[in-house]
């Protein structure tokens, strides 16, 4: 058995207690490359400690390492090299690190440009030093408060001015200028808009962004601004482009915010639900919320600028509501295609088992119904241009008609919206019909003659049948312009069903005669007229029929061929049907 003496103990002592406090005297760094030098694009970066060499091989431009520890108290030189280096000799810049201090977190951000031979680069703007440097910061690994998720910010755009940054519209920082570091920040876990606006003038958005923070919550990062604003004027215009990334203290990839763009849509009340009548519409915009107060059915706004590319919430209110969280009817997401242009169409019920289901079994439920390719004006500017929306609850998948130009829509469902039909500007009487050989339901005017170079929207708007539908307003169609002027189309001709039910057209198609066979009427006239596609009267005529059933025969073997449309009155009941001449 081996006797230690006191020395020896005393000896043994002090040589872990050195031991220990070198172990102790370290320090976390996370080296982050933010360098948007082309020629930086890819680096080996060597970390001499004194005792030690790391390599990072062939680290990218918008990437970072996790933490690691490095010694405290020690000078520390990190060496950039080109990426084909093999030792820490072939370095191209070293930065030192005089010392770090024992147990703190540290950001290392390698950013500036290399200026090389040959490659040339804008000059700041506030004329900090756009050399490449180290900045050094304090790091974190996780959120002080695990409910939270910190941030802070770095202006790391070597030819951007000074900008402020903004969250929700709430400064984060007034003026931040290159090289600029700011504290951690805590935020909530939860979408925001960050914008990139002019120093100490919050209201000049010089570029918006878009972070969804509700996947770190507990976590830790740093919002970098990275690239050049003018890629041209830097590098020889291969240089990487302005944006806002997301370090998580992870490491890995720089994770872009996403570059909030501008859209345009209409919105458009079309819920016939009476409980819906008048409405306040909130967008909540993540920077503000636009409230439009009291909409009322069957209203619409101008085509408006929204941002894009982050989901807004839009919540419909009762219209005496006091804000976005007041009165809630419903509270839906949308988001938008950046440069788009939609319509968002508020249709459907509240509580869709107090009124009657759609045909199709198609949901009716209270929904914003969002349809690209809206247009402001007509791709050739001697039409109109004109969708047509089927939005209504009750009513089956149907055909619209126009007399004077044909078919324009077939078999559209609720919800379904057509493409845009070029129409020449002139009027037109627009019928209505179930999909496949039946009557027209109605038969409405759609005066266009002074519409040239414009394009709208027409609705299929109210109930098919009120009685059913809490006594909601009638089906009818509604023309909607670009400006938001909402007009119901005049009713051209009003269909009888009972009358509909008494009628049959045979044979359809037809070659020569086409009967029309009429059941259950007293003693009456029976007048009839003929319209081919282009709105012209092409048969037309009348004939007493007596009480009972009466069959009155058309002539039709020297009439065009193609699609026609036969207009039948008795005792003020009228119908419309589509015939086909073969």
């Amino acid at each position: 058995m081996k006797i230690f003496s006191l020395r020896n103990i005393t000896t043994l002592i002090l040589s872990l207690g050195l031991a220990l406090g070198a172990m102790a005297q370290t320090a976390k760094v996370q080296v982050i490359h933010n360098c948007a030098d082309p020629a930086a694009a890819s680096v080996d970066i060597y970390i001499d400690t004194g005792s030690d060499t790391i390599k990072l091989d062939d680290v990218a431009f918008r990437t970072a390492t996790a933490f690691t520890d490095l010694p405290a108290n020690t000078s520390i030189d990190i060496v950039v090299a080109l990426p084909t280096s093999t030792s820490i000799t072939e370095g191209i810049e070293t930065i030192n690190i005089p010392s770090l201090t024992d147990g703190s977190v540290n950001l290392a951000i390698a950013s500036g440009v290399l200026n090389l031979p040959g490659s040339t680069f804008a000059m700041n703007p506030d004329m900090v030093d756009n050399n490449f440097t180290l900045l050094l910061a304090e790091g974190r690994e996780a959120a002080t408060d695990p409910n939270k998720v910190d941030v802070t910010v770095v202006h790391g755009s070597t030819d951007a001015p000074s900008v402020g940054i903004n969250e929700r519209g709430n400064a984060l920082l007034d003026s931040v200028a290159y090289q600029d570091i700011s504290g951690y920040v805590a935020l909530d876990t939860i979408a925001y808009r960050i914008d990139v606006t002019a120093a100490n003038d919050p209201s000049s958005i010089v570029a918006p962004f878009f972070l969804d923070a509700s996947g770190l919550k507990g976590g830790a990062g740093a919002v970098l601004a990275s690239g050049f604003f003018d890629p041209a004027a830097n590098g020889g215009g291969s240089a990487p482009a302005f944006g806002l990334f997301l370090v998580p203290a992870s490491g890995g990839a720089f994770q872009p915010l996403t570059a909030v763009g501008a859209a345009r849509a209409q919105i458009i009340h079309n819920s016939a639900d009476p409980a819906a009548a008048t409405v306040d519409i909130y967008i909540d915009l993540n920077v503000d919320t636009l409230k439009l107060d009291d909409v009322p059915f069957r209203g619409a706004t101008g085509f408006i600028d929204i941002p894009t590319e982050y989901p807004l919430n839009v919540v419909i209110a009762g219209s005496a509501s006091t804000g976005i969280d007041n009165e809630v009817v419903t509270t839906i997401p949308v988001t938008g295609a950046d440069g788009g242009s939609f319509y968002i169409i508020a249709n459907g019920v509240i509580d869709p088992t107090a009124f009657a289901a759609n045909p199709e079994s198609i949901s009716t439920g209270f929904q914003l119904v969002v349809k690209g390719g809206a247009r402001e004006a007509a791709l050739d500017n001697s039409k109109v241009e004109l969708a047509v929306y089927h939005g209504a609850t009750d009513a089956p998948a149907v055909d619209v008609f126009a007399l004077g130009a044909g078919e324009i829509v077939d078999s559209a469902a609720y919800t379904d919206i057509t493409d845009y039909l070029p129409l020449d500007p002139a009027s037109y009487d627009l019928g209505v019909r179930a999909e496949g050989d039946n009557p027209a339901l109605a038969v409405f005017r759609a005066d266009a003659s002074s519409l040239a170079g414009g394009a709208g929207i027409i609705l299929a708007s109210g109930f098919l049948t009120p009685s059913a539908n809490n006594n909601g307003e009638a089906l009818g169609l509604l023309l909607v312009l670009p400006d938001g002027t909402a007009n119901l189309l005049s009713v051209v001709t009003n269909i009888d069903k009972e009358f509909d039910a008494q009628l049959k057209i045979f044979p359809n198609p037809a070659s020569e005669r086409v009967a029309i066979e009429l059941t259950g009427e007293q003693g009456a006239t029976v007048s009839y007229k003929m319209i081919d596609l282009q709105g012209r009267e092409v048969l037309v005529g009348e004939e007493n029929v007596a009480a009972g059933s009466a069959t009155v025969e058309l002539e039709v073997a020297k009439l065009a061929r193609g699609a026609h449309f036969l207009i039948i009155e008795s005792a003020g009941k009228r119908s419309v049907r589509k015939v086909i001449l073969k």
